[in-house]
């Protein structure tokens, strides 16, 4: 059984080493919809073209897509990130992507990789923190954080967020990449009761933190009606397998 979402960014149309442009984005997205947008002028986000290959497909619009490749994030440059403006608002979305984080500890670590923002300024955020114990936690507008999710750096894992406007609560859940053994949850209460708008993935925040490391990012899958959780493996069972068929 496919994985059935709304939108794919498998960056089709990029060859390494080009720098991630919206129109390199528009023209490699599967699905229809939306406005994607590279914010940071003269960005450092990179095509990278280690290809990943899933066994199970994804199914945008009824078409099946088995692999995907994927971009680099400098991490010495921060707010530099791609961005899907949702085509309407919606009450519940859910994304799904590979990482491969990049920073260990540092003296101020707080870094975030995606962020799914409503349109009252609330969002969820997938928060890495690096100051000892490095990990992925749920962030919001609501004070502190979810709890922590343990992760090695330089790790390729699949991470898959849910922003729920209706029980108002962000979800993320960490999945490992050989047997799909789910890591673990970091749930978090969200502030507003207003619909999602935006999907920012990169590097997002704006902190004063700058490691001289890479972060990497493979198959953005959105599902605008977050029916699809989680979006991607199935905990059960090895629901995807990942290839690496090329090195950036």
């Amino acid at each position: 059984m496919p994985i059935i979402a709304s939108i794919l960014q498998d960056l089709n149309t990029g060859s390494n080493p080009s720098a991630v442009s919206a129109a390199m984005l528009t023209a490699s997205q599967r699905g229809s919809g939306g406005t994607w947008t590279v914010p940071k002028a003269g960005t450092s986000l990179i095509v990278d073209t280690a290809t990943q290959n899933f066994n199970v497909p994804i199914s945008i619009s009824g078409v099946e897509y088995s692999n995907t490749k994927g971009f680099r994030s400098d991490f010495a440059v921060n707010s530099d990130y791609i961005q899907w403006a949702l085509p309407s608002s919606s009450p519940k979305v859910t994304i799904g992507f590979f990482c491969n984080m990049g920073p260990t500890a540092t003296a101020f670590a707080n870094f975030d990789h995606a962020i799914i923002y409503g349109s009252g300024g609330d969002f969820l955020a997938c928060s890495q923190r690096a100051n000892g114990t490095v990990g992925i936690q749920a962030h919001t507008q609501v004070a502190s954080s979810g709890s922590l999710v343990t992760i090695v750096p330089n790790t390729l894992y699949w991470i898959t967020m849910k922003f729920d406007q209706a029980n108002l609560l962000g979800t993320i859940r960490v999945y490992e990449t050989s047997t799909w053994t789910l890591v673990g949850e970091s749930t978090h209460p969200q502030r507003d009761s207003l619909n999602a708008t935006l999907v920012q993935c990169g590097r997002c925040d704006a902190h004063v933190a700058f490691p001289a490391v890479f972060s990497y990012y493979y198959g953005l899958t959105i599902d605008t009606t977050g029916n699809t959780w989680p979006l991607g493996p199935n905990a059960a069972s090895s629901y995807l397998n990942l290839t690496t068929v090329g090195a950036g």
